[in-house]
């Protein structure tokens, strides 16, 4: 699958081979008409978003989703999206799938919440890396 993202990512979760697992931020995403749990969020843009679920979305599903954020931003612990689904594929547990989805609509000041949110888990991981004893100490 050929890349086309054309705006910056932020990864929320990453995959390890080797521990043959995710880990990271799991931001729980729900379905924002019945509240049902839909998946995690693994990266996002302005753009679109990549989430890891046991439910398989076909290709064209339109939904609207709400991101729950780890912290309040501009007012609000949550993120709402409409949006489409561009790809589904096995993830490498067989139990889940990783879901590619473009946003048909984001509501107002969705691009300011997702750069805020990620230039403050960069701030706090900057501030445990400072706090962290070097072999030296």
């Amino acid at each position: 699958m050929s890349e086309r993202r054309t705006s910056k990512r932020w990864k929320t979760s990453d995959y390890s081979r080797e521990k043959k697992k995710y880990s990271g931020k799991f931001f729980s995403i729900h379905n924002g008409t019945d509240n049902e749990f839909v998946g995690y969020l693994i990266d996002i843009s302005s753009e679109g978003m990549m989430i890891l679920s046991k439910r398989v979305f076909p290709e064209g599903e339109a939904l609207r989703l709400r991101i729950n954020l780890p912290q309040e931003i501009k007012g609000s612990d949550e993120l709402m999206v409409e949006a489409r689904s561009a790809w589904c594929e096995r993830d490498t547990n067989p139990e889940y799938h990783r879901i590619g989805f473009s946003f048909t609509f984001t509501f107002p000041h969705h691009n300011d919440v997702i750069e805020l949110l990620f230039k403050e888990e960069e701030k706090a991981e900057q501030k445990t890396e400072q706090q962290a004893p070097t072999a030296t100490e």
